[in-house]
């Protein structure tokens, strides 16, 4: 079975540059423009993976990482957190909401799709992960 990545990124383009590569390197990919999305989606497709975006419109990827880790329903869900921020204060506020892992934008979309796979394997190996959980790598 495919990795489901949920790609959550207000920036169109973004969206559609990430999401093409993701599904290249044979990811499921669903979508989501905003924080309140991202936790409905990982609700309703319980994905392998989301890729939340920092800065998005009302709830943001900061808030959103955190109500989606402190629901035990959502919590085993990793979350690799996009942001433009990289001062120290910045790791520390991603690893305070509960990120998996933190990448600086602008981002190699291809080194993204690397990283996502990276980061489902080590979740299949560790036993835990969404929905594909202990099948093959999906990219």
């Amino acid at each position: 079975m495919r990795a489901t990545v949920l790609l959550v990124e207000d920036d169109e383009d973004s969206r559609a540059i990430y999401g093409t590569v993701l599904r290249h390197s044979g990811f499921l990919v669903v979508e989501a423009d905003d924080g309140e999305g991202a936790v409905k989606s990982v609700r309703l497709h319980r994905p392998d993976l989301v890729v939340m975006d920092a800065g998005l419109p009302g709830m943001d990827g900061w808030d959103a990482t955190a109500a989606l880790k402190s629901d035990p329903d959502t919590a085993s869900v990793p979350i690799l957190l996009l942001t433009v921020h990289s001062q120290p204060a910045d790791l520390e506020r991603a690893e305070a909401a509960g990120c998996d892992a933190y990448v600086v934008k602008p981002m190699d979309p291809a080194s993204l799709a690397e990283t996502v796979g990276k980061m489902i394997a080590e979740v299949r190996r560790a036993g835990g992960g969404g929905a594909a959980a202990g099948a093959g790598s999906g990219g």
